[in-house]
């Protein structure tokens, strides 16, 4: 089971997603701010964020600068969900988003994306251990 941070301020989309997310065996965290998304990110260590563009008081790429000052994105998935097309596509380009979602889209397809992220995050931390393992090996032999 994974930990999803979803900051996204509009309620009904954020209960939408929890629904469609817990649906699938995940734990959801939700924020309405950016503020408040970068607090729940210290506070929950997630394996994913979920990101929306258009947000009260820090926005979507203000919101995701500080993730990086904090270290918690590029080794956190990140997927940013916007209608704001070139804006957001500039910002998924920046923060090395695994995926860019505009806004309509179906659940289906969050499920889908969610789900591509975290199997890429597990095959690259079983690929770092392996690295590790192999690593130690040459060194003892």
């Amino acid at each position: 089971m994974s930990r999803i941070l979803v900051i996204e301020d509009q309620k009904l989309l954020s209960q939408l997603y929890r629904s469609a997310l817990a649906t699938a065996n995940h734990t959801v965290v939700l924020a309405y701010t950016g503020e408040d998304g970068v607090a729940e990110a210290l506070r929950e260590k997630p394996d994913l964020v979920i990101l929306d563009m258009n947000l009260p008081g820090i926005v979507g790429d203000e919101t995701a600068t500080a993730l990086e000052k904090l270290g918690i994105i590029p080794q956190t998935p990140l997927i940013i969900a916007s209608a704001q097309g070139e804006e957001a596509r500039h910002v998924a380009d920046r923060f090395r988003a695994v995926a860019l979602l505009p806004k309509p889209f179906h659940l289906n397809t969050l499920l889908a994306e969610v789900e591509k992220a975290l199997s890429l995050t597990a095959w690259k931390q079983s690929s770092l251990v392996d690295s590790a393992l192999s690593a130690e090996i040459s060194v003892d032999a």
